[in-house]
């Protein structure tokens, strides 16, 4: 049966307390969860691609090479070297977890992203794979014929390590939300469950018949 939308505003009013609980426990849940969550930092630093001749040609072949270098700084041989560098005890295939690269082709250059539950080691990661690259990069280059060599190298240090998530204010309007909902949900399901006859609006809402008379309590 369709309803008339101050029928379903009238749902809402009669069950605002189910709503106003389970939005409240949306929200708490959100919190709750947030906060059991281990926090994860995230560090960046960017690699400037450099061509010795900026020509259109060279710069064609740039944009080519940064998906390639994007490839070989998440290799296991790379990271073995950063995870034998740093002493950490982790298997190669975990620090690549940890890493994402970004090609920006509008600027040469390589953003690498580096997340940890320590700030400090995610600072650390993302500067030593970068260094590592860098350095054995221009080893393997350093034949080549200084007009066709492309140079790379470290535009800055790391930015400081932020909170990457979990994101209480995401995840608390997300509990909130999420809460509202399945309040809404319950409240229209109550309703639809619900054929007692306890007051004239009711006849007339049930049974689209007009109240012709009610017997009183007394």
């Amino acid at each position: 049966m369709d309803m008339s939308p101050r029928e379903y505003l009238h749902i809402v009013a009669k069950r605002w307390w189910l709503i106003a609980a389970t939005t409240v426990i949306g929200l708490v849940v959100g919190v709750v969860l947030t906060q059991s969550m281990t926090p994860v930092y995230r560090s960046a630093i960017r690699i400037s691609v450099n061509p010795a001749r900026p020509d259109y040609g060279t710069a064609l072949t740039v944009n080519n090479l940064l998906s390639n270098y994007s490839i070989k700084l998440t290799t296991v041989t790379l990271a073995q070297a950063v995870v034998d560098r740093l002493r950490l005890d982790i298997a190669p295939e975990t620090l690549i977890g940890k890493i994402k690269v970004t090609p920006q082709q509008d600027n040469f250059m390589l953003l690498i992203e580096a997340d940890d539950p320590d700030p400090h080691m995610a600072e650390r990661i993302a500067l030593t794979l970068a260094t590592t690259f860098v350095n054995q990069y221009t080893a393997d280059n350093a034949e080549a014929p200084r007009q066709d060599r492309i140079d790379l190298s470290l535009l800055d240090t790391p930015d400081p390590a932020r909170l990457s998530k979990p994101k209480l204010q995401i995840n608390a309007l997300a509990g909130l939300l999420g809460g509202l909902i399945i309040g809404i949900v319950l409240a229209f399901a109550l309703e639809y469950m619900n054929d007692t006859i306890k007051t004239t609006d009711d006849v007339e809402r049930v049974m689209s018949m007009p109240t012709l008379g009610a017997i009183p309590n007394n």
